[in-house]
C-alpha cells in the first residue's frame, strides 16, 4: 500500500509514500486543510502525512473497528466514521481517539458538515439524518426515494446520487435544499452514475459514469455533452484553483485530466493497475500536486535482489530535466563525474529518452 505524488502540470511522478498495514478501499484519504495535511485512514490505524514535504509526521492507531472516514472538521480536528462494534454506527475521533457515538442506531454511507450540524447519508433507510456536530444528538431526518450513494454539496444545495438496479433506469440525483431540510428537486439520469464531486466556486457537478466511461457535467440547470475518459471511472478530485478534475479509471490504471472549461480531456496519464483513490492539492502560483492511492501489488520472484543490483563501475549516464535552470546548473555540477544531459522541459526530456539509453533518470 502506497501513496503515489505526481505534479499536476508536468505529470512526473514525484515521490512514493509507502504505508504500514491494510488499506480501506474508499473513504480513505482527505485533506487538511488547517494544518496541510493528508490524513490517511487504514484498517484500525491513521497516519497523517506533511504535504511540503510528502514524509509521514504521525501515525495512530484509532479505538474501535472504524477505518471509513466520512468527513473531516478543519475548525475542530475531528474526524467523523463509521464504527462497527456491537452494532453499526457513526462516531466522532479526535486523532484516533473516540469522542461520541451517535445516540441513534445508522447506516452511514456518506456524511458532510454543514455550519454546526452533521448530514449523514444511510441506506436503510433510504433517508438523512441531521445529527448536531458536537454532540451527535439527532435533529433532522429527511426521507429519499431511491438507495443513495454519495453526498454534495453546492451554496445550500446538497445533491444526493442514487442507483437503483444495475440493469434498470432508476437512476437519479436529488437536490434538497438544507435551509429547508427538504427535498426539492428529481434529476433523472440515463445511466448509472458512479461518483459525484461538486465544484463550489464555479457551481458545477462533475457525476462519473462508469458504465458508459463518461463524465457529465451539470451547471446548475442541465448537463452538457458526456465527455469520454479512461476505462470505468470510480473516483475523483478537483484543483479548486484551476477548476481541472482529475479522473482516476479503474479499468486500464489511467488519470484523466479535464481541462478549466470542463468540456475535454487534456491529458491522460497512466499510473497503475491498481489505482484506487486519487486528491489534489494546490496553492496559487505554486501548481498542483495530486496524490494517487496504490494498493499492495505480489512481489516478484527475485525483485529485490534484482533492484539492489551491483555498482555499475563507470560513470552513470544520467538524464536531468527541471524547468529551472539555475537547479540543472546546480545538479550537474553535484552530478559529475557522471555523463549528465540536462533538458529543460518535459518534451525534450521524453526525445532525449526515445533516442538515447540512460541508467538514471531525474
Amino acid at each position: 500500500a502506497e501513496i503515489v505524488v505526481i505534479d499536476g502540470q508536468s505529470l512526473i511522478v514525484l515521490d512514493r509514500i509507502r504505508l504500514s498495514g491494510q488499506m480501506a478501499s474508499q473513504h480513505t484519504m482527505l485533506l487538511d486543510e488547517s494544518s496541510n495535511r493528508l490524513l490517511v485512514w487504514q484498517f484500525q490505524g491513521a497516519s497523517e502525512i506533511d504535504l511540503s514535504t510528502r514524509k509521514i509526521v504521525e501515525s495512530y492507531p484509532i479505538a474501535g473497528n472504524a477505518y471509513y472516514l466520512l468527513a473531516h472538521d478543519n475548525a475542530t480536528g475531528r474526524d467523523y466514521s463509521l464504527a462497527f462494534d456491537n452494532a453499526v454506527s457513526l462516531a466522532m475521533y479526535a486523532r484516533g481517539r473516540l469522542v461520541a457515538r451517535s445516540p441513534v442506531k445508522l447506516s452511514p454511507l456518506d456524511a458532510m458538515i454543514v455550519g454546526d450540524e452533521l448530514y449523514v447519508l444511510q441506506d436503510a433507510p433510504a433517508e438523512i439524518v441531521v445529527l448536531g456536530k458536537n454532540d451527535l444528538e439527532e435533529r433532522a431526518r429527511i426521507a429519499l426515494p431511491l438507495v443513495p450513494r454519495s453526498l454534495h454539496r453546492v451554496g445550500d444545495a446538497l445533491y444526493v446520487v442514487h442507483s437503483g438496479d444495475f440493469f434498470g433506469p432508476m437512476d437519479l440525483v436529488s437536490v434538497v435544499d438544507s435551509a429547508k431540510r427538504a427535498r426539492v428537486r428529481t434529476i433523472p439520469l440515463a445511466a448509472h452514475p458512479r461518483f459525484m464531486l461538486a465544484d463550489n466556486a464555479r457551481g458545477r457537478l462533475f457525476v462519473l459514469v462508469s458504465n458508459l466511461d463518461q463524465v457529465w457535467v451539470w451547471d446548475g440547470q442541465k448537463f452538457g455533452e458526456p465527455i469520454t475518459v479512461g476505462r470505468y471511472p470510480f473516483a475523483a478530485a478537483l484543483d479548486e484553483q484551476t477548476g481541472r478534475l482529475y479522473v482516476a479509471n479503474y479499468g486500464d490504471g489511467t488519470v484523466s485530466v479535464l481541462d478549466e472549461s470542463a468540456r475535454r480531456v487534456a491529458e491522460t496519464i497512466t499510473v497503475e493497475p491498481r489505482l484506487r483513490a486519487i486528491a489534489v492539492d494546490s496553492a496559487p502560483g505554486k501548481g498542483a500536486t495530486f496524490t494517487v492511492r496504490l494498493g499492495r501489488a505480489a512481489q516478484r520472484p527475485g525483485a529485490a535482489t534484482q533492484m539492489r543490483g551491483a555498482p555499475l563501475g563507470r560513470a552513470a549516464r544520467v538524464l536531468l530535466v527541471d524547468d529551472e535552470p539555475m537547479i540543472l546548473r546546480a545538479l550537474t555540477r553535484a552530478l559529475q563525474p557522471h555523463q549528465v544531459t540536462a533538458r529543460g522541459s518535459v518534451d525534450e526530456g521524453l526525445s532525449e529518452l526515445r533516442s538515447g539509453s540512460f541508467d538514471i533518470v531525474l
